[in-house]
């Protein structure tokens, strides 16, 4: 009789257990709902950079509410520029920079929004980065795509896109491509200091063919 007792008394102890946990519901906000949460988050992160002259000692609160954005409210009109804030701070905050981090975010973006305004200024972020640590390969694969598209739909480019792309195939002794960039970068920003730099370059190339055919 108390051996009955006892496991009684140890069902009724492990019933609670057992009982499965109510699957909470995820509730989708709407496009406009997702803006106003996307906007607060916002303004949290600038109330945390005016609140400090050091930005360092608050990047990692930054990078979590930029996360936050970015995966919470993916189609919130902030979602894009988050991917690209938080681009600028693994490639531009972090010394050395966090390509790692930098380049996953930016494939990811690139694949959640293929159209997006903000994808050459991506691009430029991370190309100036390179272009800083002379990370010669890596840089023209960031900026080929704007040449190409260039070429193929006569969209106009980011002069600093092409001045780096031609630097890269510059550095990497691709010098009829390097060419082929300087000259779009002339022709199509004049005024622009890429343009100077361009032509200086130009100057130098010519530099070159004359050494090798004197050589020839």
């Amino acid at each position: 009789m108390n051996r009955i007792y006892f496991y009684i008394c140890l069902l009724i102890l492990l019933l609670p257990s057992c009982v499965t946990a109510p699957v909470e519901k995820t509730v989708m906000l709407t496009p406009a709902e997702q803006d106003t949460k996307a906007l607060e988050a916002f303004e949290n992160i600038l109330s945390l950079s005016q609140a400090t002259e050091d930005r360092k000692t608050v990047l990692p609160q930054m990078e979590k509410i930029y996360a936050e954005i970015i995966n919470k409210y993916p189609d919130a009109s902030l979602a894009q520029e988050s991917y690209w804030r938080l681009i600028a701070i693994y490639a531009d905050d972090y010394s050395p920079a966090d390509y790692t981090r930098a380049e996953n975010l930016y494939y990811e973006f690139i694949g959640k929004y293929p159209n997006s305004p903000l994808k050459s200024i991506a691009e430029e972020t991370l190309g100036t980065s390179y272009y800083k640590d002379e990370k010669w390969d890596k840089l023209l694969s960031i900026c080929k795509p704007a040449v190409q598209e260039y070429f193929n739909n006569k969209t106009r480019p980011r002069p600093a896109l092409i001045f780096m792309f031609s630097e890269a195939n510059f550095n990497l002794g691709n010098y009829s491509e390097a060419l082929k960039g300087y000259k779009i970068v002339i022709d199509l920003f004049p005024r622009l200091n890429e343009s100077i730099k361009s032509k200086a370059r130009l100057q130098v190339l010519e530099k070159l063919e004359k050494k090798e055919i004197k050589s020839d």
